[in-house]
């Protein structure tokens, strides 16, 4: 009888959102592509995963073992973080505006992480169950060589599949950026775009 491995993937998103006032040449370096108007603030997402726990049970004890995964559980957790320039003075329209409109990407990473998370678990799902096998019949010598495989795999594939999913909802964090807006932003921020 072959059992089925038990996979408890969670992604979430951390609401907590860290909030940075930082010297705008930090903003525009961490822009990675050239902007022809000076960044005010940014929101920049991270993400953690913990070390992925594999649970696992042999049967015999003879030459051939069943070598059977029972579990894979691990969470990836995606947070985002805002850097606002601060050469800007707090009480202003100005700040509350850039703070806002960085507000908004988290907003949609938030339900970008909530939309996806799904489909992340599913994929991971599907990936595990084809690249492990949930139980299978070894030389007993080569049982911690197949679990040392299996937990790089593990590895591998958790920030590649979460990347993935980040990439694209850091497109659509960007479509937020749209020319209005920014002009908009431009329109109250004058003074402090003149900075340097």
């Amino acid at each position: 009888m072959t059992a089925a491995t038990d996979y408890a993937i969670e992604v979430k998103f951390d609401r907590k959102v860290k909030l940075r006032r930082v010297a705008g040449s930090t903003i525009q370096k961490d822009e990675k592509k050239k902007r022809s108007r000076k960044v005010l603030g940014s929101t920049s997402p991270r993400m953690e995963i913990t070390d992925p726990v594999l649970v696992w049970e042999t049967e015999g004890e003879g030459a051939e073992v069943t070598l059977r995964l029972v579990s894979i559980a691990a969470t990836i957790t995606f947070a985002t973080q805002i850097k606002i320039d601060k050469a800007i003075d707090t009480a202003t329209t100005c700040y509350k505006e850039v703070k806002a409109h960085e507000l908004e990407h988290v907003k949609i990473w938030q339900s970008g992480v909530k939309r996806f998370a799904p489909k992340i678990v599913s994929e991971l799902e599907m990936l595990f169950a084809r690249l492990l096998p949930a139980e299978e019949a070894l030389p007993a010598g080569k049982v911690k060589a197949r679990q040392q495989r299996a937990d790089e795999v593990v590895r591998q594939l958790l920030p590649w599949t979460a990347q993935h999913y980040g990439e694209k909802i850091s497109r659509l964090s960007k479509k937020h950026d749209t020319k209005a807006e920014l002009d908009r932003i431009q329109g109250i921020c004058g003074l402090y775009l003149l900075q340097p």
